[in-house]
């Protein structure tokens, strides 16, 4: 069990969750998977087909009017209630359909699956977002969106044999178990699920307008526009050709089954093999190309031969890279844009802009049958025509959207208003991002210097080898301002500033040598010590920050006088003088054993804001919880309050709430402290 955790990347705490998610959007995938069989296999073979196209505009209303409900129903219940509320409606709604699945109620089936499936996603992906926080997702949701295809390859390919024994009648009460297993894996989740995670998430109000669309928003609506009306003809094609090459009910069933089975077995590949690495070695243009690209060869094929052959060439890359490669691909596009505008043009562009052109193609197709008496023969080719049409619109817009994005990125970059944690598929920033590694490099070889600062500040985090060659150029040729920010950062990154280059900034005595001390000693470099313990031994000839960089280092490499090094930090630390005890405090840091937990409270209990300035910062890097009271006692002085609450909120808060409720019962809490422990609260 152990291995398989690390095979996927699984850390201690996550495999519960995971595995409920996993369970829950396997059950998902599986309903789709039998309500679609059934709804097309129904509306197809006893249904008149010429009304295919107006579900498209049913489907479309629906879909809104749901959304308008669901919003509605959501601000008065959680999201677990309301998914078990809607969840055991949408079971029995099929179930009661089951019995009914004749005349109008077929083309209520076909909107009500839609509809199922649009508020079911949404719920998971809430549900997974307040579950996992963005680093989390990034590691895990590949896993759990595997789920989906692996159900589509188990159920799809047992409904031909499920058909052949029982008939379609039952594929609708599979569904509605299926989503009452879903309606029980939400449950199970429960525990795991912050609501207060995805309420910051979801602005109270959403602009129905489209007034807040700029030039790169209103790219992605031409794109999502146009993929729309390509998706909703290949759609519409595949359905007439497949219905006319399977008369038979059963057959018709289990060449649903079985296409959904091997676009699953497909799916899968991609989104396990291939979505990462054609993200990380083309970037994000390639990704984007390959949904349009398949679908205009298949409406190619449909053109010049209307045959179930192509039908299968346009659809399957639909239904195989639609919500792995591109959906991912789609999803970076909205990295940069801003949080507060995100939501409000998301929902727009995805639900007005899209929806309406998928019904509004559904109408003209309908007219096109019904009043303009255009015969299937002539009408395939029209449609294959409008689809390459606006298929190349995708295309062009594509590469604009690719330009766009890494400019938007770039400003994002520089302004530094990235959003890391929204969506399903949220992401943290990617250094395997071929766009992203070249906007943050094209920054830091710009001569504005504000703009290096702020992206070395938003990649000191990371993993910084995609720049090490510019952070070392950048480090020889900047000012000390930006040398000292790089080597803050080169701590364990001999490839950004090798320790040659480290122990010529000691023997210069310089400004950055405090800092080159250090990192000297957190890389055990043993060719340093006589410099350090030159410092020790001369100490009228070094300022004292030199002389407790160089303790710090003897310590760190455990090498070289030893009680030297103590001996001076301990005098530092102790000799009563401010200046020194803030350069100890800073300094044993990374030396615990000098600066127990007890003598670091005294320091936060000190007289002096500046030495509880400096214990503070300590104690946010300590994350003891013994220092909790120590660090509440700061709330007292207005100058200390707010880094304490700050420093507070990195620990857990079932801690730091304990310690503060306690100091709210003492009867002799001053009125002044006990306003600052409330607002803490």
């Amino acid at each position: 069990m152990t291995r398989l955790l690390k095979l996927f990347n699984i850390k201690p705490g996550e495999n519960v969750p995971v595995f409920i998610l996993f369970t829950y959007f396997f059950f998902f995938g599986a309903m789709i998977t039998t309500g679609k069989t059934a709804r097309n296999t129904y509306f197809l073979n006893h249904f008149d087909t010429s009304y295919l196209p107006l579900m498209f505009m049913g489907v479309a209303g629906a879909v809104t009017l749901t959304a308008v409900i669901y919003t509605r129903l959501s601000k008065r219940m959680g999201l677990i209630p309301l998914t078990s509320v809607s969840g055991i409606f949408f079971a029995l709604t099929l179930i009661l359909l089951q019995f009914r699945l004749e005349g109008r109620f077929i083309p209520v089936l076909y909107v009500t699956i839609d509809v199922i499936v649009t508020v079911m996603s949404i719920q998971f992906w809430i549900l997974a977002g307040g579950v996992f926080n963005s680093r989390q997702a990034k590691r895990l949701f590949g896993l759990i969106l595997s789920a989906s295809p692996i159900a589509s390859i188990m159920i799809g390919s047992g409904i031909p044999p499920f058909v052949s024994q029982f008939g379609t009648r039952y594929l609708l009460i599979c569904s509605a178990v299926f989503i009452l297993c879903c309606v029980f894996m939400a449950q199970l989740a429960k525990p795991y699920f912050s609501q207060a995670a995805t309420a910051q998430r979801s602005p109270e109000r959403q602009s129905k307008r489209p007034s807040f669309l700029d030039g790169y928003m209103k790219t992605i609506a031409v794109a999502t526009g146009s993929s729309a009306i390509v998706i909703v003809i290949v759609e519409y094609q595949f359905l007439i050709i497949s219905s006319r090459s399977f008369p038979s009910e059963s057959e018709l069933a289990g060449f649903f089954g079985l296409f959904y089975a091997i676009t699953g077995v497909i799916s899968l590949f991609i989104q396990v093999f291939l979505t990462g690495w054609i993200l990380t070695k083309f970037g994000i243009l390639p990704g984007m190309l390959v949904l349009p690209t398949g679908l205009s060869i298949g409406s190619v094929a449909i053109l010049f031969s209307p045959l179930l052959a192509s039908a299968l060439i346009a659809r399957t890359s639909d239904q195989v890279t639609k919500f792995t490669i591109n959906k991912t691909s789609v999803e970076l596009l909205w990295l940069p844009v801003a949080p507060e505008r995100k939501q409000g043009a998301k929902l727009f562009i995805d639900g007005t802009i899209k929806t309406g052109l998928e019904g509004l193609v559904g109408v003209m197709i309908f007219v096109s049958l019904k009043f303009l008496n255009t015969q299937d023969a002539t009408l395939m080719p029209i449609l294959s025509i409008v689809s390459l049409s606006a298929g190349a619109i995708w295309i062009m817009t594509t590469f604009r959207l690719k330009k766009g994005y890494v400019s938007q990125l770039m400003s994002a970059l520089e302004k530094r208003r990235l959003d890391f944690g929204q969506g399903g598929y949220s992401r943290s920033l990617d250094t395997t991002d071929r766009d992203i590694i070249s906007t943050i490099e094209r920054i830091l070889n710009s001569d504005n210097e504000a703009q290096q600062i702020s992206a070395l500040q938003l990649i000191e985090n990371l993993s910084v080898t995609p720049w090490r060659k510019t952070l070392n150029r950048l480090f020889k040729e900047s000012s000390p301002f930006v040398q000292e920010k790089i080597l803050s950062m080169a701590d364990e990154s001999p490839e950004i500033i090798p320790d040659e280059e480290l122990l010529a900034i000691i023997d210069a005595q310089g400004t950055l040598a405090t800092k080159a001390l250090v990192i000297a000693g957190k890389r055990h470099l043993a060719e340093a010590i006589p410099a350090m313990t030159n410092c020790l031994e001369n100490p009228e000839s070094h300022p004292s920050d030199i002389r407790a960089a160089a303790a710090t280092a003897i310590l760190l490499i455990d090498d070289g006088p030893q009680a030297l090094a103590q001996s001076t930090l301990e005098k530092m630390l102790t000799d009563g003088d401010e200046a020194s005890n803030i350069i100890a405090l800073n300094m044993l840091v990374d030396v615990p054993s000098m600066l127990d937990d007890a003598k670091l409270s005294t320091f936060l209990q000190s007289d002096s804001i500046k030495i509880r300035d400096t214990a503070l910062q300590v104690a946010e890097k300590r994350k003891s919880l013994k220092l909790i009271p120590a660090i509440a006692s700061s709330l007292k002085s207005p100058q200390t309050a707010g880094q304490a609450r700050r420093v507070m909120k990195s620990y857990p808060k079932d801690e730091a709430v304990s310690v503060l409720t306690e100091m709210l019962g003492e009867p002799e809490i001053a009125p002044s402290l006990k306003l600052e422990v409330i607002r803490s609260l």
